[in-house]
Formats: C-alpha cells, structure tokens, sequence
C-alpha cells in the first residue's frame, strides 16, 4: 500500500466552468480516498459549486440540487469512495459570479493498493 495526498488551488473566471481530471489510478490498483476537502476562502459568497466525478458520473455531493459550496469554511467528506483501475477522479467547478474570479482549495488523500481479481 502506498499513501497519496495532493492539493491544488482552482480559480475559476467569471460565469464559467471547469471540468477537469485530477487523478487517474494505475492499472491493476485501487484508491480508496480517505478524505476529500474542499477550502472557500472568504469573499467566495457561496459562488463557486464543486462537484467530484469517476468519469462522467457525480459521485459527490450525492444530490446535485445541494452542490458543494461555502464562505470562509472547509468542506470535509471521509472515506467517500474508492475508485479502481484506470478510473479517473474528476472535478468540476461552475463560478455563478458574473464578475469576480472565485477560487477553492481541494485536497485529497487515500491509500493506493493493489487490484485484486477473484477467480
């Protein structure tokens, strides 16, 4: 087994959106995310929404009519999900401010293990 944990910071431009990967697992490994957080700093005034996909499917939040979002605080999700070979995480953020810039701090950590297949 091996930890991985990343941060990144996304700014997102006005009234726009991004849908982007930001990890893709090994061939023939499995992570199992421990902890997902996502960080609003202040002035974000619950215009930025943040949504996690395995591909093309929201996995979190597991209803989209309460997306993720905040003002001055960070959202924390334990164990949410484990994702398995080739799947990617992606994330995708949607800025309704129609003037400002919004920006979010996500940062993931998990275990990698190996696949194993039952025969």
């Amino acid at each position: 087994m091996e930890k991985v944990a990343f941060s990144r910071v996304f700014n997102v431009e006005p009234n726009s959106e991004v849908f982007e990967t930001i990890y893709t697992v090994s061939s023939a490994k499995v992570l199992d995310v421990e902890e997902i957080a996502v960080s609003f700093p202040v002035s974000t005034m619950y215009q930025l929404r943040v949504y996690f996909y395995n591909g093309e499917i929201m996995i979190l939040p597991t209803d989209p009519n309460f997306p993720i979002t905040g003002e001055n605080v960070t959202v924390t999700f334990k164990n949410p999900f484990s994702l398995f070979s080739n799947e990617r995480l992606r994330i995708r953020l949607v800025n309704t401010s129609t003037t400002e810039t919004r920006t979010c701090i996500v940062k993931v950590e998990g275990i990698i293990r190996w696949e194993y297949i039952l025969k």
